[in-house]
């Protein structure tokens, strides 16, 4: 009897080993699992924000482009019409100044 119970002994020991290495062995390739998992999701999200980045990068780019062009025209048109304004006036500007010196 104490031989029986002495091999019952054993082989559950044995049988938990077993189950123990199992569990390890499970538990590394999870741990290898969740580390590959974390790093493509990492790799994933830091190409959505790089590519959200070039995006408002490219539409603040955009935005630029268009009030610069905006404001050009504006000052374009704004020489212009000092340009006619000093034609239109140039000879009353000068007999003012003249006048002025002879006073």
């Amino acid at each position: 009897m104490p031989d029986i119970t002495i091999r019952k002994l054993v082989e559950l020991d044995k049988d938990a080993r077993e189950k123990v290495s199992a569990f390890q062995a499970e538990k590394d390739n999870f741990d290898q699992f969740l580390k590959m998992t974390r790093q493509e999701m990492m790799e994933r999200h830091s190409q959505e924000i790089q590519q959200k980045i070039d995006e408002t990068i490219a539409k603040y780019n955009f935005d630029l482009q268009e009030k610069k062009q905006a404001l050009s025209a504006e000052f374009s048109a704004t020489l212009a019409d000092i340009d006619a304004m000093s034609a239109q006036k140039k000879q009353e500007w000068v007999e003012d100044l003249f006048r002025s010196c002879l006073e």
